[in-house]
């Protein structure tokens, strides 16, 4: 309710310096809205607001950020990065690494961190692999591509593993 008067406040004292006709236009529109109207639209305020970091979470927007192609393309695309340094994975490198990164609004992928098996060669040869890849569909919010964090996991499993 607050930042709607703040809102409206400048709104109000111009309209004393209105002619009388327009006075009565305002508070006409005025009586329109209820107490239960303001509500609404304050709420809808809140939850559509930007993110402090400009960046929405995957929870946020209607359709995530994908990989051209989907997910086929991308275990293909993978798939090749990882077979090239295939023979450097070693223990340490077996498992699942959690990937987050940001996707932004033309694409562009950056600020790709690995949340598990951090400082493996198969963390380093995946934030290479994301970081120097091709561009993503970005996600989309009210129809519109935003930047939005994406957070992927692969998996990678020792060669006699059956």
């Amino acid at each position: 309710m607050f930042r709607l008067f703040i809102f409206f406040l400048p709104f109000l004292l111009f309209s004393s310096s209105l002619p009388a006709h327009d006075k009565q236009d305002i508070v006409t529109l005025e009586k329109r809205f209820s107490c239960s109207s303001f509500s609404k639209i304050q709420a809808t305020l809140i939850t559509d607001t930007l993110p402090a970091d400009g960046i929405f979470d995957e929870k946020q927007v209607d359709k995530k950020a994908e990989f051209k192609g989907g997910k086929e393309k991308w275990n293909e695309f993978i798939a090749k990065k990882m077979n090239v340094h295939i023979t450097e994975f070693g223990v340490m490198d077996y498992g699942v690494c959690i990937l987050r990164f940001v996707v932004d609004a033309k694409g562009k992928v950056s600020k790709v961190e690995a949340l598990t098996r951090q400082n493996t060669k198969l963390a380093e040869v995946l934030i290479d692999a994301l970081t120097w890849g091709p561009k993503w569909i970005p996600a989309q919010k009210d129809g519109k591509s935003v930047k939005s964090y994406r957070t992927l996991d692969v998996t990678l499993r020792p060669p006699d593993f059956k």
